[in-house]
């Protein structure tokens, strides 16, 4: 991805982020595919929210976005057996929440 496309995303998603901004930043979980333009729209996500985790899909992984995300955020993989079930999923769900 070009400089100056990576700046016009960035532009375009703190616009998006400033125009819906409020006082209380409510904790979040994102759940997206990693591709190249992506961590212009979890920083956008970050301004709002205290995103706790970027749950990555494991099928579409852009490993230098990954580790630009994973500067700022922590970044797991994606699986149906994390979520499955009740109990690892609440383990997995407090284990980010501090």
């Amino acid at each position: 991805m070009e400089q100056f496309e990576r700046a016009r995303l960035d532009s375009y998603f703190a616009r998006i982020a400033d125009a819906f901004a409020s006082i209380e930043r409510p904790s979040s979980f994102l759940i997206t595919h990693l591709l190249p333009e992506r961590p212009s729209f979890v920083r956008a996500v970050g301004i709002n929210t205290r995103l706790r985790a970027v749950l990555s899909k494991p099928k579409s992984i852009d490993q230098t976005a990954r580790r630009e995300i994973e500067k700022t955020t922590s970044c797991d993989p994606l699986s149906r057996e994390l979520f499955e079930e009740p109990d690892p999923a609440v383990d997995y769900v407090e284990s980010r929440a501090l």
